[in-house]
């Protein structure tokens, strides 16, 4: 009988691939009162006294507790760090499973994947990256048919045409698409059209760039301005990628890479490596990092209905620009 992993190694860009694995870690703990009540998420900075308190809890009425370290391996500094964690990752007790969540694609060489390849069964890594161009579309119909629903092929094309490579936004648009459609018939291009707004990705780097150079007037104007455009939610998704793309980029930067080592690095065009090398000038990496935790943190708020999607982008914006 295989082992169960205790490690579970979750990287890349495709953040709805990764909340979607979480969730079904966490539907294994039981009803969501008891696996809330035995999940723990660790988010933005490495503390290893916090992180073995949390490992090292019994679970509570579930089979394992659930552990999530998210976006903290950067904070990991130094051989000594890097080896108490490794240390404390070897000796993880079965019934917690610890899932190490990082934005962006590791590396093959990176230190953590190269400690995992000698783990056997204790770890379980897995590269998640963001459905692009054709496989998109595939990724929106697959999503549909898990949701209950159909989007036709001609349908799921279009979709991904207008709002660009963004599976967040994919699924919210496709959430509405078959709920209008009443989940009996199948989404098609006439639906797309009548209820999806096309996304100019333009608006929202300049938006980012009023933001940098503190133009809180500008900024506040492309809001509202795409807020009567967009869906909140999905705007907002392309707001936290976007400075996601701008973190990922400056620490490229710092490694001396060329624009088209960042840009394969990254999985984007050159044309957007430009982009963000004209924004980053706007940003420190301290500043970028304090960014997206606080980006974390709104996420978390609207989805538990502690702020309204509106609300929370004009504070973030307003805060950001002030």
């Amino acid at each position: 009988m295989a082992a169960t992993p205790t490690v579970y190694i979750l990287h890349g860009d495709d953040e709805v691939g990764m909340a979607r694995f979480i969730a079904a870690m966490r539907e294994k703990l039981g009803d969501p009162a008891t696996a809330d009540m035995n999940t723990t998420r660790l988010e933005g900075h490495f503390d290893l006294g916090a992180l073995k308190n949390a490992v090292s809890a019994v679970p509570f009425l579930a089979p394992r507790r659930l552990v999530i370290l998210r976006d903290a391996l950067r904070t990991v500094k130094g051989k000594d760090q890097r080896q108490r964690l490794l240390g404390l990752l070897e000796s993880i007790h079965p019934s917690t499973a610890l899932a190490v969540m990082e934005s962006g694609l590791l590396k093959d060489n990176h230190w953590l994947l190269a400690w995992a390849r000698g783990r056997g069964e204790q770890v379980y890594e897995r590269a998640l990256a963001l459905p692009r161009g054709p496989a998109l579309v595939r990724w929106v119909r697959q999503y549909a048919a898990d949701q209950g629903g159909e989007v036709g092929q001609e349908a799921a094309f279009h979709l991904v045409q207008m709002i660009g490579d963004d599976n967040r936004a994919a699924a919210h648009e496709v959430d509405k698409l078959l709920a209008y459609a009443g989940y009996n018939r199948p989404v098609d291009v006439d639906d797309v059209e009548l209820l999806v707004a096309p996304v100019e990705e333009g608006d929202v780097f300049a938006m980012v760039d009023a933001i940098g150079m503190r133009q809180a007037r500008q900024a506040m104007t492309m809001l509202q301005r795409l807020l009567s455009e967009r869906e909140p939610l999905s705007l907002f998704g392309m707001i936290v990628r976007q400075f996601r793309l701008l973190l990922l980029y400056k620490e490229l930067q710092g490694e001396n890479l060329g624009a088209g080592e960042i840009a394969r690095a990254l999985n984007v065009r050159d044309f957007v490596v430009r982009k963000l090398a004209g924004q980053a000038k706007n940003f420190s990496l301290p500043a970028l990092e304090s960014i997206y935790l606080r980006l974390v943190e709104i996420d978390a708020r609207i989805k538990t209905g502690k702020i309204s999607p509106e609300a929370a982008l004009d504070t973030l914006v307003a805060g950001l620009t002030a």
